[in-house]
């Protein structure tokens, strides 16, 4: 039954939230979401060009006005490379799990104060099966790297062509980049996945759902926005 509500979650997914309502399942699609993440971290790692990093890293140092040299650069570089081979997987792992206890607990906390009725356990459910599209397709990118061999960040952020920040080059128009790459396909299929499956679960109408959900992911693409305008 587990099973069949993990795969309902992309197939039919009132079905499968009717479903978790009753039976708070997690445990397969916690497990899929924390191998797709450590899997993901493994394998990016691995296929990131470093001397395009290198690159950029020296330019963006000149602007602010603190060159480096190319052997200072390839020694910063090389222990980042090092380090996220050895343990960039593992960090994967725990930060994925960490965020998604968070996010259960922010969602249930705030359904709480519309007066929703439901366990914290109830909440996770949701939330790691709400995000399984977002899952899928950092899988999906994963292995698309995997056949294209070495990439930049930038490449790497654009793989499944899944959202429109393809239409701006991130280091001219960072800000705008985490607008539109904020539009992802994935992303706004999880994003209708939580909006209804809270619906179901705390029995409130799907405007007050989508009420709380939407305005958890403004404030987070205004957050994103934020950080791009500081990294530039």
């Amino acid at each position: 039954m587990e099973f069949k509500t993990f795969l309902d979650t992309f197939i039919s997914p009132r079905d499968a939230f009717n479903v978790l309502k009753e039976k708070n399942y997690f445990i397969i699609a916690l497990i899929f979401t924390l191998l797709v993440s450590t899997f993901s971290a493994f394998i990016f790692t691995r296929h990131i060009n470093y001397k395009e990093v290198k690159i950029k890293m020296m330019e963006r140092m000149e602007k602010a006005g603190r060159p480096i040299t190319e052997e200072e650069a390839d020694s910063m570089l090389e222990k980042q490379a090092n380090f996220g081979k050895k343990f960039g997987h593992f960090f994967a792992l725990f930060t994925s799990l960490i965020v998604l206890l968070f996010l259960a607990f922010i969602f249930y906390l705030i359904f709480k104060l519309t007066g929703a009725d439901f366990s914290y356990k109830a909440s996770f459910s949701t939330t790691v099966h709400g995000f399984l599209p977002s899952t899928a397709s950092s899988l999906l990118g994963s292995l698309i790297l995997l056949k294209k061999g070495m990439v930049t960040y930038e490449e790497a952020g654009n793989l499944l062509y899944s959202h429109l920040g393809f239409l701006v080059e991130p280091e001219k128009s960072p800000q705008l980049y985490s607008l539109l790459s904020s539009l992802d396909f994935f992303s706004l299929w999880s994003l209708g996945l939580l909006v209804y499956g809270f619906s179901v679960i705390s029995g409130k109408k799907i405007k007050t759902s989508a009420g709380v959900i939407m305005s958890l992911w403004i404030l987070y693409i205004l957050i994103k926005i934020l950080f791009a305008g500081f990294r530039r």
